[in-house]
């Protein structure tokens, strides 16, 4: 079997025979040890124009890498210039998102459908229709810089005519950090927090790198310097020393389903430790007066944004908002939010409270007399460091390792020998 980049050159010079000049492939550039490249140009004298769209030429270059895992892994593709930069699905300028999710790619359509793929993004992008009304939306992605998973739960605040300044209510659970709630600003600053802003206009689709780019970006949504960098200095200096600061950035450019609202699409900022520790040195925060004393502090930290990086944070989103579920149209969708009750937590029982909380239930109820021992774990839900443990509190703590948020309601033996509870018990058949 020919390896990723043959198989894509040799797919790729049947296209450029067959297309009858169409499609020039002008230089490649073997893999040495990583990506390949292709440098390709396509026709497309005569194309459909509309007025504000992309400004096509009649033959347009294209750079094409080819990933070491290709046809399993669509290529990427971006121009050698900057022409298209600020349209929608053009990232950092030039790279072309051709893809919504990895789903939208199929390995068997090879370098044939990615060239056919490239023909329909700019045709789209020609008579600006990459994003039709009705459409879900693709928001712009922000790879990962910084080694920090962050998982919202929480819906985000409604976003109309202005933009939010608060917080983002965080908690730390295992290796991650969750959004689990949101506050205005004002008032104390909440523990375990990060400075939040939720615009209420789309942001371009390549977000700043640098904290003074972030602030210019704010700046022309209608956010001043002096309110954003005073919540920025004392978020700074109530968090503590040689921690980095987050923030939580928000854009309505995010819509699920076809026809419906835009939402919030969160990214997620981590300013160093060593470039928060330089902005809790100065006494931007001390200065409250209007004066000479202000202006000076916010110049000062004007200065400093000019080199403070911003790094991305890895956002998995958990919001029920924006977050399909899938099996949302199956039966077992039907417990979602309910309170069930699990009498018997053994081979059947432990299985089937497992299965329950997976679809989503908000509160269990658990049931059962008996203790965990070596022989029942070849066929109930429990495991070795639970042999000892009444299997209600086996049951319930793995429970919440599956759902934190899980409410839970245990009956052990004490609770079954109750001669009240026996008789509902026995009543109940």
């Amino acid at each position: 079997m020919p390896d990723a980049y043959e198989r894509a050159a040799e797919q790729l010079a049947e296209i450029c025979h067959a297309s009858d000049g169409t499609v020039q492939l002008h230089r490649t550039v073997p893999p040495d040890g990583g990506y390949g490249f292709f440098h390709v140009s396509i026709r497309f004298d005569g194309i459909q124009r509309g007025d504000n769209g992309v400004r096509v030429r009649a033959r347009e270059p294209f750079v094409v890498a080819i990933p070491p895992t290709f046809p399993y892994h669509h290529p990427i593709v971006w121009t050698p210039h900057r022409r298209f930069a600020g349209f929608a699905h053009v990232q950092w300028n030039r790279q072309l998102c051709l893809y919504g999710s990895s789903a939208d790619w199929h390995p068997e359509d090879g370098m044939y459908g990615f060239i056919a793929r490239i023909d329909a993004w700019i045709r789209d992008a020609a008579i600006d229709n990459l994003d039709s009304n009705d459409a879900p939306l693709h928001p712009p992605v922000a790879y990962p810089t910084v080694d920090r998973l962050v998982v919202p739960r929480a819906d985000a605040p409604a976003v109309t005519g202005s933009p939010w300044i608060g917080f983002a209510e965080l908690r730390e659970q295992h290796h991650r950090t969750e959004i689990v709630g949101w506050r205005p600003l004002g008032g104390a600053f909440p523990d375990e927090s990060a400075l939040a802003v939720l615009l209420h206009e789309c942001l371009p689709f390549e977000y700043p790198e640098t904290v003074r780019a972030l602030l210019g970006e704010f700046e022309s949504h209608g956010i001043k310097y002096g309110r954003f960098i005073f919540a920025l200095a004392m978020y700074a200096n109530y968090s503590p020393p040689g921690s980095p600061l987050v923030i939580v950035l928000g854009t309505p450019m995010r819509r699920p389903v076809a026809g419906g609202p835009h939402l919030q699409h969160l990214a997620v900022w981590q300013v160093s430790a060593g470039d928060a520790d330089q902005l809790r040195q100065l006494t931007v925060s001390n200065a409250t007066d209007r004066g000479a004393e202000r202006d000076n502090a916010i110049r000062t930290v004007v200065t400093w944004s000019m080199t403070a990086k911003v790094g991305w944070c890895q956002v998995e989103e958990m919001r029920p908002e924006v977050t399909l579920r899938r099996d949302q149209s199956s039966p077992m969708s039907w417990f979602l939010g309910k309170r069930v009750a699990i009498w018997g937590c053994g081979a059947v029982g432990s299985r089937v409270a497992e299965s329950i909380v997976r679809a989503g239930a908000a509160s269990v109820d658990l049931t059962d007399n008996k203790w965990v021992t070596p022989g029942i774990l070849v066929r109930q839900g429990y495991e070795d460091a639970d042999i000892g443990r009444l299997k209600v509190d086996a049951l319930a703590d793995r429970l919440k390792r599956i759902a934190p948020d899980l409410v839970t309601t245990v009956t052990s033996k004490e609770g079954l020998n109750n001669p009240g509870f026996r008789q509902a018990f026995e009543s109940s058949g």
